[in-house]
């Protein structure tokens, strides 16, 4: 064959050199944001169900000793047909001491409900998206990570429902007492005080209480800008990435709270006895189960 043939040949090989490299260029340039999107993405997931089960943890480690002062007998609910603030004075009025009672029980289950409204929705909710959001910064020193969360209705839920039942907020006259003198005597509240039927009174058990766990997906869509030379690999976009992992609340003493269906608020106080110690709830990742595995 002729040299003179072969002029020239060198300059295919080297062209179709440069376009199979920057193919492999393309092509690694997009696996790896792929790959690091989905680790970041998985990172945001885990962080988003610890964060999560530690906003539950804390709300119920602070519900928990106001429930407890809501069994105190005679001075909260322990004994809620009998409660009994003594009027200080014997001039003022038979009642004073119940309202008195019932104005600083209602304060307590005020407080508990905001908690519990909060710590079991719309904060863990708020502040696990929010972390999910922050798992990754652009050059502005904008949050890009995770576009979103997705759980199931409910599964913020601390597990906790109001007991229903009676409260008796004992008058108070004063008169004499054999063997003590003049002094305060306690009056049922059919006759001087407040009589409450189907009130709300402690916190106990849902029937979902020891189901804890939660499951949180979060999802990123397409990244604008890649994939890089999608006009030369015809793909419009890249494909979104979902997810997922799962946390509880946990302890390793007790309920913290009475179960389902006590009469007495006494039990609010015992079940909270073991925790006087400085533990209480605390927070895990657990296994998602079901097709994914944490």
């Amino acid at each position: 064959m002729n040299r003179k043939n072969q002029k020239g040949q060198i300059i295919v090989f080297v062209l179709l050199s440069v376009i199979s490299l920057s193919m492999l260029w393309l092509m690694l340039i997009n696996i790896g944001k792929m790959v690091k999107d989905r680790i970041m993405m998985q990172n945001a997931a885990d962080c988003a169900a610890q964060t999560a089960a530690c906003i539950r943890a804390r709300g119920l480690n602070m519900i928990g000793p106001l429930n407890a002062s809501l069994g105190i007998p005679v001075f909260t609910l322990g004994l809620p047909k009998f409660v009994w603030w003594p009027t200080p004075l014997p001039y003022l009025p038979c009642d004073w001491g119940a309202k008195a009672a019932k104005q600083y029980i209602d304060g307590i289950k005020k407080i508990q409900g905001g908690i519990n409204k909060a710590y079991g929705g719309g904060l863990a909710f708020q502040y696990a998206r929010s972390v999910a959001r922050r798992q990754e910064f652009n050059s502005r020193g904008e949050p890009t990570g995770a576009d979103g969360i997705l759980t199931t209705p409910g599964s913020f839920s601390l597990g906790l429902e109001r007991n229903k039942g009676e409260i008796w907020y004992w008058g108070t006259v004063w008169g004499i007492i054999p063997g003590i003198g003049f002094g305060p005597i306690p009056v049922p509240p059919q006759f001087c005080g407040i009589l409450e039927r189907n009130a709300d009174r402690w916190y106990e058990q849902s029937e979902n209480f020891h189901k804890k766990k939660q499951i949180i997906t979060a999802y990123k869509k397409s990244s604008p800008g890649y994939p890089f030379g999608k006009n030369f690999f015809n793909i419009k976009k890249m494909p979104e990435i979902y997810t997922v992992a799962a946390s509880r609340p946990y302890n390793d003493i007790g309920p913290m709270f009475p179960e389902k269906g006590k009469r007495l608020g006494i039990y609010a106080a015992s079940e909270y006895l073991p925790f006087l110690a400085g533990k209480g709830w605390d927070a895990q990742l657990v296994p998602v189960g079901g097709l994914y595995q944490h």
